[in-house]
């Protein structure tokens, strides 16, 4: 009898607590017990959408970091009346936009 009292107890502060967590209204215990099994399809549903946008944004970033950005470099240097103009390029391509902006910071410059 006591063993049977016990167990009814602990099934209503389950359910109590479980109704609690859920903010349900419903006295009926299948009620109650479907409510949390719909909350928790919604969490679970809301934790893999994050882990999925989590996974893109890690993938995006090491996408990022593994990405070869050609290393350009313009130096120019000013000599007496002329110019001295260094550039060092890995891939060939618009290097005399490079070279005239270079140069059009030298002669604002002086």
């Amino acid at each position: 009898m006591a063993n049977k009292l016990q167990r009814r107890t602990s099934t209503r502060r389950k359910l109590q607590l479980m109704r609690t967590l859920n903010n349900s209204k419903s006295v009926k215990r299948s009620s109650i017990i479907l409510n949390v099994l719909l909350h928790f399809h919604k969490v679970k549903a809301k934790l893999e959408e994050i882990q999925s946008l989590m996974a893109i944004r890690n993938e995006y970033f090491t996408q990022l970091n593994h990405m070869q950005i050609p290393k350009e470099e313009v130096n120019v240097e000013k000599k007496g009346e002329g110019f001295v103009v260094k550039v060092r390029c890995k891939k060939g391509g618009d290097k005399l936009v490079l070279i005239m902006e270079a140069l059009e910071e030298v002669c604002e410059c002086c």
